[in-house]
């Protein structure tokens, strides 16, 4: 039996293999072949359109290829031109559209969107954002009722209005709706958190007013979320909220809390004082006055020292407290980090009342890959050391700012983090040549920055990226060589060269002391 024999879902089934390259090149054995190719291309080839949309009219509309995924780069996309004609015959196959600069009025922009059914995934960047307003919001809303994947970022035309018909869209897989000025915590609450959702995977909320409260009620509705990021959410991530992220989202496996300075161990680690209805933030510090025992209502009359003596006193006593209960924050994994196992990307960059508690006691995952722990100060050698024991699947650290890493530390993590290979280190005073030394015997490693660190020589920069053939990135700002070339050894002080005379000015001086 010969191949032309073969049914067309046959065909499919077996072209099911192969690349796209190979795809093209079985589409010229004959018409059937070409047809069940076909089916394959319209999926796997992104069509790109760039500049001037004509001289691809004639191509696409003679293409019995339905492709389904559509980019148009700075492009005229008005829909009186030609670009209406190639738009009528394969709109109603588009999948994916990316719009990158695109130059139409908002009346053709929703014409065009209305004319997708069938769209699952919409993007855009630079001038489209413009275009993406209340209106165009509710024209997808109510005609692409099958869109799965929604990146709205930074559409500043966009209130609450647009953000409230969301909650239309029932089969939302991926959401981005970070960066928008104009919208309120009630209103991505009402969007998000008003009933299930559970076919939501990837959700960016990043830098929204959300309250602590909308963010409870979201991680409620979304169980099977696996990415989140709610980045420079300073108003709603605290503590109680971060807990029942850990509590609801089990399946966690990018989580990034980037900014977030209000988070602190408690929250992490799942202590139970987080449970705590949270006290209104003042200044983004997370304190009241009430809880700094400041009775005066008025902040401008409170001296600003008493302030300040207030904070240090209570951030010593929630430390203490801490490590006094350590054994009833192992017990609690159950709202903090430790329950989630599968979280492989954890960004904790400039959350600075995190300690060595979180590390020692929160951060026990096995498939983490990424974390970033720059700018968090409070973190000590004891917790980084912790880490390296704990979290062995790490490729990526940051450490940058993290001023209390030490060449113990370097050489601890050098040793137990098999997989490395990205480790950034900048500003790590303390860091001298035998930290560089430990990190030579780290052959994974294609990425290093030790930019600032004062205390390490140019030579040994060298000697480490000789000894690791797969370091192709090593940044080395402000790391300068031992001896400088240009200084002559002969100038360099002797030590048995005396002390110099005083001036005689300040020799009479002392001589008219003692005479008086």
């Amino acid at each position: 039996m010969s191949a032309e024999c073969l049914p067309i879902e046959v065909l499919v089934g077996l072209f099911h293999y192969l690349g796209v390259s190979d795809l093209l090149s079985v589409s010229q054995v004959s018409r059937l072949w070409r047809e069940a190719a076909s089916y394959l291309l319209a999926d796997r080839v992104t069509i790109m359109i760039t500049d001037d949309v004509n001289p691809a009219v004639d191509t696409f509309l003679a293409s019995s290829v339905p492709y389904h995924n559509w980019v148009f780069k700075e492009v005229d996309l008005s829909m009186k031109g030609r670009f209406s004609d190639l738009w009528s015959k394969v709109s109603g196959k588009v999948k994916t559209l990316k719009l990158l600069s695109a130059d139409l009025v908002e009346r053709d922009f929703i014409s065009l969107l209305q004319q997708c059914t069938q769209l699952e995934e919409l993007r855009f960047d630079g001038l489209a954002h413009i275009l993406m307003t209340d209106l165009a919001v509710l024209s997808v809303c109510q005609h692409l009722t099958h869109i799965k994947k929604l990146n709205l970022r930074r559409c500043q035309g966009i209130t609450e209005n647009g953000i409230r018909a969301l909650r239309q869209l029932k089969h939302l897989e991926e959401l981005n709706i970070s960066h928008l000025d104009a919208v309120t915590s009630e209103s991505v609450e009402e969007a998000l958190g008003k009933e299930p959702r559970p076919s939501l995977k990837l959700l960016n909320v990043a830098s929204l007013p959300l309250s602590w409260k909308a963010v409870v009620n979201i991680a409620a509705s979304v169980p099977n979320l696996t990415f989140l990021d709610v980045s420079m959410c300073t108003g709603g991530i605290n503590d109680k909220s971060v807990q029942a992220i850990c509590k609801s989202l089990t399946k966690l496996q990018t989580l990034n809390l980037s900014g977030c300075t209000a988070v602190t161990d408690i929250g992490l680690a799942g202590h139970g004082l987080g449970q705590q209805e949270p006290v209104p933030d003042i200044g983004g510090t997370g304190l009241s006055l009430e809880n700094l025992g400041v009775r005066n209502k008025d902040p401008f009359k409170v001296p600003l020292g008493s302030k300040a003596e207030q904070v240090i006193r209570r951030e010593a006593e929630v430390k203490k407290y801490l490590k006094e209960n350590l054994e009833q924050i192992v017990n609690s994994s159950e709202c903090g980090l430790g329950n989630l196992t599968g979280l492989r990307e954890l960004n904790l960059c400039g959350c600075i009342k995190v300690t060595d508690i979180t590390l020692t006691h929160a951060l026990n995952l096995k498939e983490l890959q990424y974390l970033n722990l720059s700018h968090c100060q409070a973190v000590g050698a004891e917790g980084l050391i912790n880490l390296a024991h704990q979290c062995p699947s790490l490729e990526v650290l940051m450490l940058v700012d993290c001023g209390q890493t030490t060449d113990q530390v370097v050489l601890v993590l050098s040793h137990h983090l098999k997989r490395i290979k990205t480790l950034d280190l900048q500003r790590c005073f303390k860091l001298t040549d035998d930290a560089l030394d430990s990190l030579s015997n780290c052959t994974t490693l294609q990425y290093l920055d030790v930019s600032g660190c004062e205390k390490m020589s140019l030579e040994q920069v060298r000697l480490v990226q000789e000894r690791i053939p797969r370091l192709h990135n090593l940044h080395h700002r402000g790391v300068k060589e031992k001896n400088p070339s240009d200084e002559d050894p002969k100038d360099w002080p002797s030590p048995s060269a005396k002390i110099p005379p005083p001036p005689p000015l300040l020799s009479k001086l002392k001589k008219k002391v003692i005479r008086r």
